[in-house]
C-alpha cells in the first residue's frame, strides 16, 4: 500500500498517473457523437459530468472515467481491478495526451493533483512528455505528434510522402476524425513546406485517413486551455494559417480527395484545393456557430468566392449540412464520385496533373488567386506579363514545339 493509503501505489511509483478532468476544469460542453472530437461532429448535450478520458461514450455523470472492464482470457466481463488492460491504457492515454498536452506547461500528475495552468517557459513540452511516457510504458502514443523511437522523430498526425512526382499529405488522427491540434497543425505546415519547397513534387494530394476526412478542431484540446483557451486558439490557428499559406501559395495545384465529414477547418482545407473530388456520402459543415465561435483557416475568404456570398452566409450563418452532390453543384468541390472509385479518380486526375506543365499550372494558379483582390487593368498586366514568361520558359518552348511538330509534348523532360 502507498504511503498516502492507495493500495494501487505500485502503478504511482511507476510515473504518474492519468489525471480524470474535475467539472471545474472544463466548461459547459457538447458531446460527441461517434468518435469525432471536432467541431462537426457535436450535437448540444447534458452539461453534468465530464469529458471521459477512457471510452468515447458521451460525458459520464458526475464522473470523468468509465470503469473499463478487462477483455482477454480469464477476465471476460470482470472489473479490471488490478490494472487498465494494456491496449485499452494506450488507446486512453493517447487520446489524453491529445486532450491535455498542448497546453503550454500542463503535465501529467498522480490523482488528486491539480490540473497546472500556464507555467512558463521553462515547462515541458508535448512532444518531450510523450516521449518520456513511451519510453517508461514501452509504447508510442498514437496520433502524438512528438513520440520518439529509436532516437527518432515519429511524426504521426499527419504523413507525408513523396514519390513518382506527387506530394501526399494524409491527416493522420483517425481516432480523433482527424481533428485539427497543435501538434497536427504543426505537422501539417512541415508537411506543407516539405511538398512546396521539393523541384520533383508536380502535384500534391490532401486527403483524411479513416473515415473521416476532417471534423474541425480538436475541442478537447479548447477545453484543456481553460482560462487561457483565447490565447490558445490564437496560437493554434496562427500555426494552421503559415499551413494554410504554404498550400495556398505553392507553385503546384493541390488536390483534395475528401470522405465522409469536412467541418470547421477541415471545410476551409476542401476550399483550399485546385480540384477536389469528394466521396457521395461526404457533407460539409461550417460548424463554428455551432460552439460560439468564428471560422479560421482561410473560411471566411474562401468560401464566399467558391459559392458565392450569399451561400457562405447560410452555411456559416446557420451551420446547416450540405451534401456531397450540392457541394458539387454550389461549386464547393469539383464533383462526387462513388466511394468505390474515388481513389482511382483522384489517381486519374494526379496522373494527368504530373504529365502537366507545372510551372505553368503553378503560374496559373497564382493568376486565379490573386485575381479575386485585383481591377481587371491589374489583372490583365500579370496575365501579360505571365504568359511572356512562360512562352519564353522550357515549358512553354517545349508545348509550343511539340504543337508545331505535330507530336504529344513531354513536360516532364524540361
Amino acid at each position: 500500500m502507498a504511503a498516502d493509503g492507495d493500495p494501487r501505489g505500485r502503478r504511482n511509483q511507476r510515473g504518474p498517473r492519468r489525471l480524470p478532468l474535475r467539472q471545474h476544469d472544463l466548461p459547459p460542453h457538447r458531446t460527441a457523437r461517434g468518435r469525432g472530437a471536432g467541431l462537426g461532429a457535436f450535437d448540444a448535450g447534458p452539461p453534468a459530468g465530464g469529458l471521459c478520458l477512457s471510452c468515447d461514450d458521451v460525458p459520464h455523470a458526475g464522473r470523468y472515467r468509465c470503469r473499463h472492464r478487462r477483455r482477454g482470457p480469464g477476465g471476460a466481463g470482470a472489473a479490471d481491478r488490478s490494472g487498465i488492460h494494456r491496449r485499452l491504457l494506450q488507446a486512453d492515454r493517447a487520446r489524453q495526451h491529445s486532450q491535455l498536452g498542448l497546453l503550454p506547461g500542463v503535465q501529467l500528475l498522480p490523482a488528486g493533483g491539480d490540473l497546472p495552468r500556464d507555467q512558463g517557459p521553462g515547462a515541458a513540452r508535448h512532444g518531450d512528455q510523450c516521449a518520456g511516457q513511451g519510453a517508461r510504458r514501452g509504447f508510442s502514443p498514437a496520433g502524438c505528434a512528438g513520440a520518439r523511437s529509436d532516437g527518432e522523430v515519429q511524426v504521426t498526425s499527419v504523413t507525408h510522402t513523396i514519390a513518382g512526382g506527387v506530394g501526399r499529405i494524409v491527416l493522420n488522427r483517425p481516432d480523433m476524425g482527424n481533428a485539427i491540434d497543435m501538434g497536427l497543425a504543426e505537422d501539417l505546415l512541415t508537411a506543407a513546406q516539405a511538398c512546396a519547397e521539393d523541384a520533383s513534387v508536380r502535384c500534391v494530394v490532401l486527403s483524411g485517413a479513416g473515415r473521416m476526412f476532417c471534423v474541425g478542431g480538436d475541442i478537447g484540446s479548447f477545453a484543456a486551455a481553460g482560462d487561457q483557451m483565447g490565447t490558445f486558439l490564437r496560437a493554434l490557428a496562427d500555426k494552421l494559417h503559415e499551413a494554410v499559406l504554404v498550400l495556398s501559395r505553392m507553385d503546384k495545384p493541390l488536390v483534395v480527395a475528401v470522405h465522409g465529414p469536412a467541418a470547421g477547418a477541415g471545410l476551409s482545407l476542401v476550399a483550399l484545393g485546385d480540384i477536389v473530388l469528394a466521396s457521395e456520402a461526404s457533407h460539409f459543415t461550417a460548424a463554428y456557430t455551432g460552439i460560439g465561435v468564428t471560422p479560421d483557416g482561410g473560411m471566411s475568404w474562401a468560401l464566399p468566392r467558391l459559392v458565392g456570398l450569399r451561400t457562405a452566409q447560410d452555411m456559416i450563418l446557420t451551420n446547416r449540412r450540405v451534401s456531397a452532390a450540392e457541394a458539387a453543384s454550389l461549386g464547393l468541390i469539383t464533383r462526387t464520385v462513388a466511394a468505390e472509385a474515388l481513389e482511382a479518380e483522384v489517381e486519374a486526375v494526379v496522373a494527368k496533373l504530373v504529365a502537366a506543365p507545372t510551372r505553368a499550372l503553378g503560374a496559373a494558379r497564382k493568376l486565379l488567386v490573386d485575381g479575386q483582390t485585383r481591377g481587371l487593368a491589374e489583372q490583365l498586366e500579370a496575365e501579360a506579363a505571365t504568359i511572356a514568361a512562360a512562352a519564353d520558359g522550357a515549358e512553354g518552348r517545349e508545348g509550343i514545339g511539340a504543337f508545331l511538330a505535330k507530336r504529344k509534348p513531354d513536360f516532364t523532360a524540361v
